[in-house]
């Protein structure tokens, strides 16, 4: 299709609409320079059409954009694994010191239970996070105060609600993780 050089002026460069991708200084790529040539009534290759003039640059583009497709992929799938959960037949029993709880240090006591025996030697540490973004996680490494009862002390910054993450590395290596909720917590 010709070029009407009555209404188009080949030194005006204008830019693509739609959604842009900006890789490193200068170097604009809109989708259209993805697919090929646009239906806008000008020859691919043209001062202001924003597709590749060779075929090489057009698979450089086309891998550079795989590859990043490929990137982003792998970090959001990476990031959204769930930690190993615990054994059908461990118990968990969490229970905290004083109730009900206000925003402030707290006694946390973790009893771990393997078919109704006490699992110890295990390092237990809990991870208090509020339920809604935003807010640092607080953390507490408990010690062994009996054979299967861990405790210590866990800090709640905020009044809210709550959750706990227990994790649990027994003594042979087995790694599991258990949540529990902890709704209200109060202002003192």
């Amino acid at each position: 299709m010709a070029v009407d050089h009555a209404t188009h002026d080949p030194t005006c460069w204008r830019r693509p609409s739609g959604p842009q991708l900006v890789w490193g200084r200068g170097l604009h790529l809109s989708l259209r320079s993805l697919v090929g040539p646009s239906n806008s009534g000008h020859k691919a290759g043209a001062i202001n059409d924003m597709t590749p003039r060779s075929p090489r640059r057009k698979r450089t583009v086309h891998r550079h954009g795989t590859i990043l497709v490929l990137a982003v992929a792998i970090v959001v799938q990476g990031g959204c694994q769930t930690p190993p959960q615990k054994p059908a037949t461990a118990g968990v029993t969490v229970t905290f010191n004083p109730l009900p709880l206000s925003v402030g240090d707290a006694q946390v006591t973790v009893t771990l239970t393997d078919e109704s025996q006490a699992v110890s030697g295990a390092t237990v540490e809990v991870e208090g996070n509020m339920n809604h973004a935003g807010m640092k996680p607080t953390f507490a490494t408990l010690t062994e105060v009996a054979p299967g009862s861990y405790r210590g002390t866990l800090s709640f910054t905020m009044a809210g609600d709550w959750f706990v993450l227990v994790n649990v590395v027994e003594a042979n290596g087995k790694r599991w993780t258990h949540s529990i909720e902890v709704p209200g917590v109060r202002v003192p």
